[in-house]
C-alpha cells in the first residue's frame, strides 16, 4: 500500500533482554511495553532500535510477521 514509515511494537507483556534500557523499566510506571517500537531479538527477547529515520521494507514486513508482529 505504499506505506513506509512502519514499526513493530513490542507486546505488553514481553520478555525484555536484560541489556535494553527498556529492562530496568518493568514493573514501572515508564514500563512501556505496548506502546514502544522494537525487536525480537536471536535470544527470543525484545529490545529497542533506531526506528525514528526507519523506513521498511517487504523484508522487514516479512520478518516482523515471523517475530509475531502485524
Amino acid at each position: 500500500m505504499g506505506f513506509r514509515r512502519l514499526v513493530p511494537v513490542i507486546p505488553p507483556n514481553a520478555e525484555i533482554s536484560e541489556t535494553s534500557s527498556l529492562f530496568n523499566r518493568i514493573g514501572t510506571s515508564q514500563d512501556a511495553r505496548g506502546k514502544v517500537p522494537g525487536v525480537r531479538g536471536q535470544d527470543g527477547k525484545w529490545h529497542s532500535f533506531d526506528w525514528t529515520k526507519h523506513e521498511a521494507d517487504e523484508t522487514d514486513l516479512r520478518r516482523w510477521a515471523a517475530m509475531g508482529q502485524e
